[in-house]
Parts: C-alpha cells; structure tokens; sequence
C-alpha cells in the first residue's frame, strides 16, 4: 500500500508540473511572459490587486469609461445591485458597527442613491481572518439594512470560505476558473472586447487577464498544488522526501566521483564515496603520490547531505593527530581570496573554498534537483563545474605536497 501511494503522489506532482511547463512554454511562444504587471511586481501582494480592480470598476476612474465596466461587472456577478455614475469605490476601508471596529474591506463598492452596496473581500494566497466574513456580512445587515448587498469572496480559485458556514450568505469568484463557472477572467475579457477601439486600454485589460492566468496557475500556483497533493499524502510524502535526500547524494557521488576523476587524471582515485558522518561526509580525493594517501589531511569534496544546502571543496585534517598552524610557512596557490581559513585547534576543516563560488554566496552552490538536471542537460554548466571542483582539487594538492616536504 505504501509504494502505491508513494507511485500516487508522484504521478499527481508530475501531472502537476508537466502542466506548467507547457503553459509556460505556450506563453512565451505567443510571447505572453512580457508583462507589464509582472514586471512591476503585482504579484501575491492583495493590495495592489484591489487597487487595480478598484480602479477598472471606478465609474471616476481614469479609463474615461464611465460607468460601462462597473455596469458589466454587476450584470455578470451582482444580481439586484444596481449603479450609477454617483458610484463610490473604495479600497482599505476601515469599517465599525457602532464604535466597534470589525475589519478593513478590501474593496467597497456603494451607491447612496440606488441603495446597492458591495464588499469584495480579496485573497490570492494568504488566509481568511477570523470570522472575518461573518463581520462583513454583519455590518451589511445592521449598517445597510434595506440595500442591495452582496458579499463577494474572491480567490484564485474561487474556493469556498473556510470561516463562513452558510455559503448563501456570500458570493465565491474565482480570478481564474476551470470549470465552466464564470470568473474575474472571464469579466476582464468582456472589458477588453468592449474598448477594443482603444487599443491602449484594451491591452491593459489583456496584460491584466494574462497576469493572472499565471498567478493562477504558475510558480506559486504549482506549489500549492504539490503541497495539496502532499497534504493528501503525508506518509508517502515523508518517505519520498527522505529517499530524494539519499537518491541526490548517490547521484552527486556518482557525478563528481565519475567525472572529476577523469579530468585529474592517472593515479587519482576515491575510499568509496558519500557517508553522512559529520567529519567524513561528501568524496575523499585521493592523490597518486604514496607519501600523501596516509597524511591526517586529506582532500575532500563535500555537501550538506542532510538539507543539500552547499557543495565545497575542503582540506580536512584529523585534530587528534595533526593541527596545521596558520604560521607553518605553507601557502595556498591559486585564487587565494576565494578560499575561507581556519586554522584553529578544533577546527576539523581549516581549508575550504565553495564551488561556483560568488562573493555573494561564499558557502558554496547549492546542489538539488535543479543542479542535476543542468548537469545532466548543459554542457557548459556541467563542464564549468567540474573544472571549477578540479582547479581547487589541484590547489589543495600542491598545498599537501607542500606539507609533506
């Protein structure tokens, strides 16, 4: 049962991201991953996002069109609202039942002479308040009691409200559906067919739509998605999360052990590879000089093999037989700013110099399924790597070649 649900979950998260890179790849085909709202930073954050939407539904708003989309937006979602050009709309607006503050809508809709009023609660990834819509449908009914009202929920998906149990108390809104229920998508299309002789706003409603398209299903979107199927599976979550952990330490064992012996060339060999020993993990690198293979500091190639954070070449000594003194008269040679120094008493690793190094990222490159997948796919990652691991293996080389005079 176990490895069908661990086949399960699989199959789920590769359907999940097989998904997303052929929308991805359809996109910028059609050369869609130009975005101005991207570009800008509208992503997650809710605000921006109501401040958008604010504005395409202000009858005052600077598209010049009146009341047309505000009127279409109530026609496809508001039934019973009606507006006018007296229309308020508003954002972040604190609200109280009596003295008592209840929330911040995130978009007030409200027509003092039609008696219709709107609150639009808006969440792309973040989660509801306590009791939050509950409040909002409060103050509706002691604050415009008589009014056409309507609550609306709006969310990625148009899911249900976790912190309202009577559904017909609001209205759910998808920003992007895949059922045949009509979304915010489906509204913004409209908006754009119906100023399709003002190029520059109809466009603005295209980038808009596709913008979130991708939120809806793009890089956080997929995530969502594997988490869900996680969630749906945390037994076998947890065994492929572990086993992953193991598969990339035999896959970087093999890499670098394979290939890096290649370029060192004769007489270089390894003692077996990969151990998650806190002083032995990663591959010892063994030179072909018979007066070196017994010294108490050796040459290693390691990573973190319990949260694949970092993968370093490093010169480990055994402290309970050796401690090379900063003063020995030993230099290093080769690139010497890039390698990190500690030649204290307890320090296991006094030499260690991270690969691909940036001065920004001095730890080492982090190795996970994306590294593989470069090494695998690039020749020309591949091959800077490795000859960036070799180059650092030849410097500490001649360092223990130094040492052993």
């Amino acid at each position: 049962m176990g490895e069908q649900d661990e086949n399960s979950l699989l199959t789920s998260v590769n359907d999940v991201i097989d998904k997303w890179s052929k929308n991805h790849k359809s996109k910028e085909i059609h050369g869609e991953a130009f975005n101005v709202f991207s570009l800008c930073g509208v992503d997650h954050y809710e605000l921006w996002h109501s401040k958008i939407l604010a504005e395409f539904l202000n009858p005052g708003g600077s598209h010049g069109q009146g009341t047309q989309f505000l009127q279409s937006f109530a026609e496809m979602f508001l039934s019973g609202c009606v507006f006018s050009d007296d229309t308020s709309v508003s954002t972040e607006v604190t609200s109280y039942i009596k003295d008592l503050r209840i929330g911040r809508f995130d978009i007030l809709i409200e027509d003092i002479a039609k008696k219709s009023v709107c609150i639009i609660e808006n969440k792309i990834f973040a989660g509801e308040q306590e009791e939050q819509l509950n409040r909002y449908h409060e103050w509706l009914k002691t604050n415009r009691s008589g009014w056409n009202s309507c609550l609306v929920f709006l969310t990625l998906d148009g899911h249900m409200s976790a912190t309202m149990s009577d559904k017909n108390q609001y209205l759910r809104i998808a920003y992007v559906s895949d059922t045949n229920h009509l979304s915010l998508a489906d509204w913004i299309e409209e908006c754009a067919n119906s100023v399709k002789e003002i190029p520059r706003l109809c466009y603005t409603f295209v980038q808009y739509k596709d913008h979130i398209q991708k939120l809806a299903n793009g890089d956080k979107a997929m995530s969502n998605k594997i988490i869900d199927a996680f969630n749906k599976r945390m037994a076998a979550a947890q065994s492929v999360y572990e086993n992953y952990k193991t598969a990339c330490v035999e896959k970087a064992n093999s890499i670098l052990t394979d290939l890096v012996l290649k370029e060192l060339g004769e007489g270089w060999r390894t003692d077996g590879g990969c151990s998650f020993e806190r002083t032995n993990y990663g591959i010892h690198y063994i030179p072909p000089e018979p007066n070196l293979k017994d010294l108490p500091v050796k040459i290693y190639v390691v990573f973190g093999a319990t949260n694949l954070w970092q993968c370093q070449v490093a010169l480990y000594q055994d402290i309970s037989k050796i401690h090379l003194a900063a003063n020995d008269g030993l230099e290093l040679e080769y690139s010497d700013e890039t390698w990190k120094k500690d030649f204290s008493e307890t320090q296991s690793w006094p030499l260690w110099r991270g690969i691909n190094t940036t001065k920004d990222k001095p730890w080492g490159m982090t190795w996970d399924g994306k590294f593989f997948d470069m090494m695998d796919a690039d020749d020309g990652y591949r091959t800077g790597i490795i000859s960036d691991i070799v180059e650092s293996i030849k410097a500490l080389h001649s360092f223990l070649k130094d040492y052993a005079k």
